[in-house]
């Protein structure tokens, strides 16, 4: 099979699997690599999970959430919405980038 156009490769990665991906075209994406080079964090034990949202919680702190695999319905490391690891603390960005 010849993929010409990015439809067609849409199309053919959402046929291809079993069960079927959901599939969508992405135009943005963010570097947050470079975002959070300045909080000098380190994340471990993230290898498996295929699925991540950062998310700013209650505190204003951003906080990582996680599943394995896009079907699983619960996000770790917790069922609540306004959890999950903590990776960037707001009072460390006012205290160090200021």
């Amino acid at each position: 099979m010849i993929i010409a156009y990015i439809s067609e490769l849409m199309t053919a990665v959402s046929q291809g699997y079993t069960p079927s991906p959901y599939v969508e075209f992405v135009d943005v994406i963010y570097d947050v690599r470079s975002w959070l080079r300045a909080a000098e964090t380190e994340l471990h034990n993230i290898s498996n999970p295929h699925c991540f949202v950062l998310k700013e919680n209650s505190d204003g702190d951003i906080v990582l959430k996680y599943k394995n695999w896009s079907r699983d319905k619960i996000w770790k490391p917790s069922g609540l919405t306004d959890e999950g690891l903590v990776i960037l603390k707001v009072r460390y960005l006012q205290s160090h980038c200021s």
